[in-house]
């Protein structure tokens, strides 16, 4: 009975589906030989003397071969995974890290609903500051330094700190965006808020 179910398994199948066997990786041997004898019996060619007698137990039942070809499809995908992954972790990380904060964001502007330009006015009441949006919702803020140290040392962190307040709501963690004070004449950094962290970095500080 077995012996049957085999034969007429494989004289049922279309001749594109016995060749497609023939090239596929994961079928057996014998899968492969009754394939060919089947084909050779419709006169494309003749098999090997040793093609002709097929022992029907020999081929795996249905599961086996599902399981034979989705562990080959994880082994042929598994090292594209490995490494992608980190490939785009690392381009995005040279994205908002590097290169998103130089460079001027086109067309943007600070929406209706952000308080920074009403915070700056109240920090820096004698300065006309030039916000410049750059990309991944960096900002730059360009002041006079003399507005900038006329802020008493102790209090510059806390003034610094509610400027970047009033734009955290308007970028995202991951884009690790910052707001920072630079000097109008040599665009020097003066301070710089982390929207990620909200830490203030000032000049003398060192930088993160």
């Amino acid at each position: 009975m077995a012996e049957g179910s085999s034969t007429l398994r494989y004289s049922t199948m279309g001749t594109p589906a016995l060749v497609e066997i023939l090239s596929d990786p994961i079928r057996t041997d014998a899968e492969k030989e009754a394939a060919q004898y089947e084909l050779s019996s419709r006169g494309y060619f003749s098999p090997a003397p040793e093609l002709v007698s097929v022992n029907p137990e020999e081929l795996p039942a249905e599961s086996d071969r599902q399981e034979r070809a989705k562990a080959w499809r994880n082994e042929d995908t598994m090292p594209i995974g490995c490494w992608l992954v980190p490939a785009l972790l690392g381009l995005w990380l040279a994205y908002v890290l590097a290169y998103a904060p130089t460079q001027a964001s086109a067309g943007a502007v600070i929406p209706k609903m952000c308080f920074l330009e009403n915070r700056l006015t109240l920090v820096f009441p004698n300065e006309y500051p030039r916000i410049e949006l750059m990309e991944a919702k960096n900002i730059d803020i360009y002041i006079h330094r003399k507005e900038f140290e006329a802020i008493p040392y102790p209090d510059r962190e806390s003034a610094l700190r509610d400027i970047g307040k009033s734009w955290d709501n308007f970028t995202k963690w991951y884009y690790f965006s910052s707001v920072r004070i630079r000097d109008i004449q040599t665009g020097k950094d003066l301070a710089t808020y982390s929207c990620t962290t909200g830490r203030v970095s000032l000049k003398s500080d060192g930088w993160f």
